[in-house]
C-alpha cells in the first residue's frame, strides 16, 4: 500500500440537533439530491449537471431530507485524478485510479513572523 499526503480544498458544515429537526428554520438542509444522478446501471441518459439534481431552497419550508447531525464534508478530487488520457488509437479515456479510502485531518500551523 502506498501513502501520500495530498492537500485538498475541503468545506465543512456542522449540523446540530436543532438544524436536523427543523427547529432552526433558517437551516434548509441539503439542496442536492444525488440519488437523481444517472449511473451506469440506471439506464438514464440525463445529463449529470447541477440543474438536474437540485432541490430549490425556496420550496423547502420543512426540508424532506435534512442533513444528519454531525460534520458534513464537501471536497474535490485532486487534479491528478481528474486528468485522463485517451489512447492515440481512440477508445475510452483512461484516468488514474483514485483511492477509495481517505483520512482527513485538520491541522493548524502558527507561524511567528517576528
Amino acid at each position: 500500500m502506498m501513502n501520500a499526503i495530498v492537500p485538498l480544498n475541503i468545506q465543512a458544515v456542522r449540523v446540530n440537533a436543532n438544524d436536523n429537526s427543523n427547529v432552526a428554520v433558517q437551516f434548509k438542509g441539503k439542496i442536492a439530491v444525488f440519488e437523481k444522478m444517472p449511473t451506469a446501471t440506471s439506464g438514464s441518459n440525463t445529463a449529470s449537471t447541477g440543474d438536474m439534481i437540485v432541490s430549490p431552497l425556496e420550496d423547502q419550508t420543512n426540508p424532506t431530507n435534512p442533513l444528519g447531525v454531525g460534520v458534513h464534508l464537501h471536497w474535490e478530487l485532486p487534479d491528478y485524478f481528474r486528468c485522463g488520457v485517451q489512447p492515440p488509437t481512440g477508445g475510452d479515456i483512461v484516468f488514474p485510479p483514485a483511492p477509495n479510502r481517505w483520512l482527513v485531518i485538520r491541522t493548524l500551523s502558527i507561524y511567528d513572523n517576528t
